[in-house]
Order: C-alpha cells, then structure tokens, then sequence
C-alpha cells in the first residue's frame, strides 16, 4: 500500500524528510534515500539522483522516493549522455553541467540572495560552456555543425525516450498518492528562499507533457531526417536555392508507418492523462490555495479548463479512432479526420514541391506554395477550408484578460516566483 505523499524536505531544519515507515527498522530503500536527502544537503543534485534512482529500483511501491527520483532526473536531465555526445556540434565547448543551475553559487542560489544583475551576467558569460557566451563570442548559429541534421538530433532524443517514460511514470504515481493539500518541497541551494508545494494537476500535467514528448519522438522515427538542422531555424539565409531542395526533398518524408502508428497509440494515452490533470485543476479550483503553492489553481478560469477539456476529450477521441471528428468552439463548424494524417503516414512530398524560390524584382526570396498546401491538407476535412468562397471561420475562446492579473494571479501568486529569484 502507498504511503500518502505529504512532504519532502531538501534540508536537515525541517523536520521531515521522507514519508518513511513509522516503525520498524529502515529498509535497504529508506537508508539509499537518505543518502539522496544527504546529497541534497551538500546542494549535489547529481549524487542525490543516483541515491534516489537505486532507491526506486529497491521500491518501486514508494510513491515519495517516486516523487524525489522523478524531481532529481529531470534536474539532472542535461547531465544525460546523449547531450554530451552532440553537445561540441552545437557550439559547447565544455561538459554540460546541471550544477551551474542548483549547486552552490549556481544561478538559482545567486538569484534567491538578490545577487546585483552587473556581477550576475558577466558571471553567466564566464562560465556558461559555450562559445557564444563570453563578449565578443561568435554568432550562436555559426557554432553549429552544418552538417547536423534532424535525424542527428532526433536520434539525441530516442536515447532520452526512456527516461523520459520513466519520469512520467514516477510523476503519475506520486500525483496519485498525494495528499489533499499536495506535497511540501524546501531547502537545498537556492529553493530553501521559497518552499512550495507541489499539487496534484501540476504534476499530471507534467507527466502528459513529457508522454506528448516522447510519441512525437516515436512518431518521428517514421520519417526522413536529412534536412539540416539550421536551416529550420535559421532559414535560407542567402543560400535560397539549397535551402529550398533540401526541404522539399525531406519535408515529412515517411519512412516507417509502423512508428508513426506507435506514437498515435502513445499520444492518445499522453492526452488521456492531459484529461486527467484538467480534471484534478477542477478538483484544486474548489479547496482552498495552500500559501506555498507552485500555482494558485484557485485563479485559474474555468472557462479555459472548459476549453482544455472540450480539446482534449476530442482530440482522444480523433487519435484512437478514424473518422471525421468536429473542431470545438470553431464556427461555422468543420471536422477533421486526425486519423487520416496517421494511418497512412502524412507525405509532405506527394502533391509537389511546397517551397519555390521566387526571382522577381524583389527576389530571391523563399515562398510557399499555397495549391501545394491545400492539395495535401483539404482532403482531411469535411469540406474544403481553402477553397474559394470557403466562410471565414474563428474559434468562440475567450482567455483574454485585459491586465494580465488572473494570469500573473495563477502563475506567480502573491508573486512569490518574480520576488525570489531576480537579481538586484
């Protein structure tokens, strides 16, 4: 049976660490935890990782050392191999280093002592490891390999796939086992200047985010990767010509439907638990808003959740079965088979070149090619969106708020984010 999750302490002064048993002699688990709590103390976030990981696989039951791995990982995330290994081909010059971020006199510990901003950015360009930090460094995009290409990249991010399940999964069993008013984090280097407590939604949502990450990782297995990295970032960049035969020969080439067809599958369950998390915002919207709170659910509109949810629930329904499904809020109204774009890979190739190099008076210049465009999209929908005398459609949501304070009200309450980290 889980133990609820009512709070994990990064600091020796608070009086509980973990949620461990309450008699009996600590399991092999327990002590291998403690020495997470341990590393903490000592702001090393890498040695406590390592604790909390082997913790875990002792008891994978505990939802509180779930939490903490799951924390700790996703901390220590650019410290992965896969990083490092491509790292030097995007202008790093030195190991990527977490620590720069929550050990001692790392950004957030310069940010929670209101460091003066004159000492704090020179103190950035100095030690960031890469070579367009220092003044006078060169252009970021001139640091990148020029012949890295999305294929390289993705592959960076299939070796990060399963740990990034496994942080998901972590985050899904702590959010199902937390107590009511959530779980309290604080201490360490730098968060001990605002502790907070962590909820429920934000949790689930968390965990959807990264399951989203991960089947479009799947998905993009299942198509081409030859076309060069910087040229989706930077353009064409005076070179119109190459940059457009090397989009139009790799734009969505499918390789592999069965990929495309494994990441569908996981999709629908990323949006399952997205469902899940709005429903747990519902749940916050109506308890009273604990002080430390990362969020104040209470100030979120339930409109915008009424929104999420009418996505949401359609868009589940769109990836798990085919057929023409209607946009919400949308009028007049239009349907979509989500499914079409899926079953058979979507080839951004069969209906011609979609980018032109245009070499009138005010050319060369890069240009869609809009016929392109809607012979691949249009048979997707109901009726033709494109098509001339097509109405002219919009979506009936509102999330305005004319000064931004509902916003600033659910993201930073009471300002407790923009006042504890800022420099002087």
């Amino acid at each position: 049976m889980h133990e609820h999750l009512r709070s994990l302490s990064l600091a020796p002064w608070h009086v509980l660490v973990l949620v461990l048993p309450l008699a009996g002699c600590p399991s092999a688990a327990d002590q291998r935890a403690q020495d997470g709590v341990d590393a903490l103390d000592r702001c090393d976030m890498r040695a406590a990782h390592e604790a909390f990981a082997d913790a875990r696989e002792m008891d994978r039951s505990r939802a509180d050392i779930a939490l903490a791995f799951a924390l700790t990982d996703l901390a220590t995330l650019s410290d992965d191999p896969a990083f490092a290994a491509i790292a030097p081909r995007v202008g790093f010059d030195r190991p990527l280093d977490s620590s720069l971020l929550w050990g001692v006199d790392g950004l957030l510990d310069r940010l929670s002592r209101e460091e003066h901003c004159d000492s704090l950015t020179p103190w950035f360009r100095s030690t960031f490891p890469h070579r367009s930090a220092p003044d006078g460094g060169p252009d970021f995009w001139s640091t990148v390999d020029v012949t890295l290409t999305l294929g390289d990249v993705r592959d960076v991010l299939v070796a990060l796939q399963p740990r990034l399940t496994e942080i998901a999964r972590a985050l899904e069993q702590a959010a199902e086992n937390l107590e009511a008013d959530g779980v309290s984090i604080s201490g360490g280097c730098g968060l001990s200047a605002r502790p907070l407590q962590l909820q429920a939604p934000e949790l689930l949502a968390l965990a959807a985010a990264l399951d989203v990450a991960v089947a479009a990782i799947e998905m993009a297995k299942g198509y081409d990767g030859s076309i060069p990295f910087h040229y989706v970032f930077r353009g064409s960049n005076d070179r119109e010509v190459e940059w457009v035969a090397a989009m139009n020969a790799g734009f969505l080439v499918p390789t592999d439907a069965a990929a495309v067809a494994r990441g569908r599958s996981m999709l629908h369950d990323a949006v399952e638990l997205g469902l899940r998390a709005a429903s747990a915002a519902r749940t916050e919207r109506g308890r009273a808003h604990p002080a430390n709170a990362l969020f104040d659910w209470t100030a979120m509109r339930i409109e915008v959740l009424d929104d999420v949810t009418a996505f949401g629930t359609v868009g589940a329904t769109a990836l798990q079965t085919d057929g023409m499904q209607a946009i919400p809020r949308l009028s007049p109204a239009l349907s979509i088979d989500v499914g079409s774009f899926l079953t058979t890979p979507f080839d951004g190739t069969s209906e011609g070149p979609v980018w032109i190099v245009e070499n009138d008076s005010f050319g060369p210049y890069v240009r869609t090619n809009g016929d392109v465009f809607e012979r691949l999209l249009a048979p997707h929908f109901d009726t033709n969106p494109f098509a001339d005398g097509a109405p002219s459609r919009s979506f009936a949501i509102d999330w305005s708020d004319r000064t931004g304070a509902r916003w600033l009200d659910f993201f930073d309450p009471d300002e407790r984010w923009s006042m504890a980290y800022a420099c002087d």
